[in-house]
């Protein structure tokens, strides 16, 4: 009986821990999720069509709510060379946007078009794309 109870004891905190764990984890963006390549305190991530940047240092907004795409983004990745930061994005919308970031946003470089949607999208060691 001792061993049907801490079974069950321990079952209901398991229980009671993924639960609690989903509820803090619902209402997050998981992916795209992308931690900034040279300020390792910012994250970057994308719902719907729209980037969002936050500082958790600083526990402030870098980019509010960005429009990139006309529809999902489903794959984000970041490139750097030297102070350059590249970043592209791609989703349902069938394109992959290579963008450069700038002191006041991201400036679009160009844009690839795909046959259907896009949900995955990085840079190789050279900063080609790869999708």
């Amino acid at each position: 009986q001792l061993h049907l109870f801490c079974s069950s004891f321990l079952f209901t905190q398991l229980a009671h821990s993924i639960m609690a764990a989903q509820q803090r984890v619902h209402s997050l963006p998981l992916l795209p999720l992308r931690v900034h390549p040279s300020r390792p305190t910012i994250v970057v991530w994308a719902v719907g069509r729209y980037v969002f940047a936050y500082d958790t240092q600083r526990k402030d907004w870098e980019r509010r709510r960005q429009e990139l795409h006309t529809d999902i983004i489903r794959a984000m990745d970041a490139f750097t060379s030297g102070s350059d930061v590249r970043w592209l994005s791609a989703g349902d919308d069938k394109v992959v946007i290579l963008w450069k970031e700038e002191s006041d946003g991201w400036k679009q470089l160009g844009k690839l078009s795909a046959p259907k949607k896009v949900t995955a999208a990085i840079f190789d060691r050279e900063g080609r794309i790869i999708f």
